[in-house]
């Protein structure tokens, strides 16, 4: 049987599939459930088998003699060189990983594995960071001093007295005052 679709042409449909989906919406989430399983388990058993593939590629170009490894690849394998050292590398560098960040590669599809374990990590930037200057003595640092009494004060106050709507305007001012100069500073990070 052959379904279409406004994207494709026909498209073999296996007798499973149409079991499946002439299921009732009850039954579904099971099924999906262990197909989901099925199609882990059998992405974990290719990438199980590419490393094993690696560790025996490693193994025999040990023993090829120097200069024959790519004529012995080409002669006794189905794999394109470039494709060996492929599975080589993510046999070596698979055993070098931690085991969280193994299970994380394993779960991949076969060629992104390969992709991720190739690329070396790189560390995350650092966040530019700011150097102080004369401004920040004469009129950050006031101003920050002032905030934070006056935050102290409100602090002491919340739930044992009334806080008038002057008082939150001027907290409110120099907590404005103390954003500016953030965004000051971290327009002037280096």
């Amino acid at each position: 049987m052959t379904a279409t679709t406004p994207h494709a042409a026909a498209v073999e449909v296996p007798q499973e599939a149409r079991r499946l989906l002439s299921l009732g919406i009850e039954q579904l989430p099971a099924e999906i459930n262990r197909l989901v399983r099925d199609a882990e388990h059998h992405a974990g058993q290719a990438f199980g088998a590419a490393v094993v593939v690696g560790a025996l590629l490693r193994k025999a170009k040990a023993e090829v003699p120097h200069g024959q490894w790519e004529d012995w690849i080409t002669s006794n394998t189905t794999l394109a060189v470039r494709t060996a050292q492929a599975y080589m590398l993510l046999s070596k560098r698979t055993s070098e990983l931690p085991a969280e960040e193994a299970q994380r590669v394993a779960l991949l599809p076969l060629r992104e594995a390969m992709k991720a374990i190739s690329t070396p990590a790189e560390a995350p930037p650092r966040p530019p960071t700011y150097k102080p200057g004369r401004h920040d003595l004469n009129h950050a640092r006031p101003t920050f001093e002032a905030a934070v009494r006056s935050l102290g004060s409100v602090a002491r106050d919340v739930g044992l007295r009334k806080l008038s709507a002057d008082r939150i305007k001027t907290l409110r001012e120099k907590l404005q005052a103390v954003l500016t100069e953030l965004d000051r500073m971290e327009g002037g990070a280096q």
